[in-house]
């Protein structure tokens, strides 16, 4: 699943790409679905090779890396999709989306995925068809 190296990033998320992710939202946090979402996170940390494309963030509530489900991405979002791995495309990755696993899509949209779905995937293995 590794592929080539990412196009040099601009430092901070596009304003395009922040809109997007915010009107998907409506405000809400795209994990628990319950409190106000407060920050725009990166599924897979830049560092890890992540870019700022719109699949690639989700808008989760809490502040920094520390409290709420942005606190929790950091700390065991891997299970949900809420952080991703250096070696995985993010644009494959399912995430745990206010209860439903789906996949997130560049135009804003979301892509329900049946639990064994987001499994295999969550492996890397790859349904047919």
């Amino acid at each position: 699943m590794i592929g080539p190296k990412a196009p040099r990033q601009p430092k901070q998320i596009p304003s395009k790409n922040r809109r997007i992710v915010e009107q998907r939202s409506g405000g809400v946090c795209e994990s628990c679905g319950d409190n106000p979402a407060s920050d725009v996170h990166h599924r897979q940390y830049r560092s890890r090779g992540g870019s700022h494309d719109v699949h690639n963030l989700i808008h989760l509530c809490g502040w920094g890396n520390h409290t709420g489900c942005h606190g929790r991405a950091h700390t065991d979002g891997e299970r949900e999709g809420l952080s991703i791995r250096r070696g995985f495309r993010s644009i494959l990755q399912p995430v745990l989306y206010r209860g439903v696993w789906v996949h997130l899509e560049d135009d804003g949209t979301v892509t329900r995925l049946s639990e064994s779905v987001a499994e295999m995937l969550m492996r890397g293995a790859f349904p047919d068809g």
